[in-house]
Formats: C-alpha cells, structure tokens, sequence
C-alpha cells in the first residue's frame, strides 16, 4: 500500500534566500582560500582577503568622512550591508554559514522571505551605523554576525508570540538566548571579545525589526494596516 506521504523529502528543504546567502558567504571564503594556496589567482592572490576586506568591509573612517562631508556615494553607503559576506579567517566563515544556514532554517519556514531579507539586511545596516557613532575612525567590521543575531532576534520574537499563544511565560523565548550567550563566550575565547557589541546590537535590531514586520503569528505588516483603518 502506497503511503501518502512516501515521495516527501525527508528533510524540509531550506528556503532558497538561506541557500542563496550561505553560498556567497561559502563560495567567497572558498574563493580566498584557495588564493592563500596558491591554485589560482596567481602571486597576488594571497593578499584577496584583505584588498577585499578595504573594498566591501565596514571601515568607520569612511562612514565618519561621509557624515562629514554630507555625501554618501553608492560604493561607499553599500558597506553598510556587504560586510557580512566577507570574514576574517576561515574558522569565522564556517561558523558563520553554519548558523545562517540553522537559524535562516528555522525563522525562514516561519515568515516570508521579505521579511527575512529585511531582518537580515537592516540588522547590518543598523549594527554598522551605531558602530560608527560608538567607535573610533580605526574600527572595522566584518563578517556575519550581526544579521545572524538579527535572526536570532527574530527567532526569540516567533517564540515569544508561540508562547503567548499555549500560554506559557513569554520570558522563556529568551532560554536560546541565554544558550547561545555560553556558545558565544566559547567564540569570544577564540576570536577576541570585539564580537559581543555585534551580537548584542544585531539582536537588538533584529528583534525590533522582526516584531514591526511579523506582529502576529500569522499576520505581517498588514496588521498594522488593519489597526489604522479600525481606529
């Protein structure tokens, strides 16, 4: 007897915009890596990752020299949203993927990719604009983590209207939190402490954002609409 559901696929496919950003952030790191060993790039490969790093990477002194001359030309105003697909080392692009692919999973199959892609792109813009007013000309940012902890965010808020659903205490959304909280200490052990204001500042951003564009379980930014017509 044939089983309805016997031709599903046994694991939930990953929505396309997850695959689609883990692939840049992989086939970039794959990219320098392969330029570091020397099998293709020629002799000026080696140095890929930090000529890319000058082009696409989050630098305060070009955020500070735009706010001072009142002029934000494309290719400079696009760092505030390029930054993440460019890492340090290839340790932090493995983790980085690994996550964008879990945590993209999990809120993606649960939203619209809109949504998704707005929570992703406006917690990097947001993470580097008050890195820029919080930081010295010197700071760079790369790499990652601040839309990956804007998904995070997002996630915490899916969790918070779940449990305000079943009626139980919103306040354990916040344990995945409190979880990732340890592995991130794990990370600052590795890579330095200069992680904790992009997590901090991407959930945050995340958080808030994901809460406008998803305020419901099921409802998106109409609902605003609807509260308007109904006042």
């Amino acid at each position: 007897m044939h089983h309805p559901n016997a031709d599903a696929p046994p694991f939930n496919p990953l929505p396309p915009l997850v695959i689609a950003i883990a692939v840049v952030m992989g086939a970039i790191e794959a990219a320098f890596q392969l330029g570091e060993a020397g099998l293709i790039g020629g002799p000026n490969a080696a140095a890929w990752r930090q000529e890319i790093a000058y082009r696409f990477g989050f630098f305060n002194a070009v955020a500070h020299q735009m706010y001072g001359l009142q002029s934000f030309p494309p290719d400079q105003v696009m760092r505030f949203v390029t930054y993440p697909f460019f890492h340090r080392d290839v340790t932090e692009a493995l983790f980085s993927v690994v996550f964008v692919l879990a945590i993209g999973k999990w809120v993606g199959e649960r939203t619209h990719w809109v949504n998704l892609l707005v929570t992703f792109v406006a917690s990097s813009a947001l993470t580097a604009l008050v890195a820029s007013l919080v930081f010295s000309v010197d700071y760079l940012l790369l790499g990652a983590w601040a839309p990956i902890c804007g998904w995070i965010g997002a996630m915490t808020w899916l969790l918070v209207l779940h449990a305000r659903a079943v009626g139980e205490p919103p306040r354990q959304a916040f344990g995945l939190v409190a979880a990732l909280g340890v592995f991130q200490l794990v990370f600052w052990a590795l890579f330095g402490a200069t992680g904790l204001f992009e997590w901090a500042v991407g959930f945050v951003s995340g958080f808030a954002i994901f809460a406008f564009l998803q305020p419901t379980l099921y409802q998106g930014v109409g609902y605003w609409l609807d509260r308007a017509r109904n006042r």
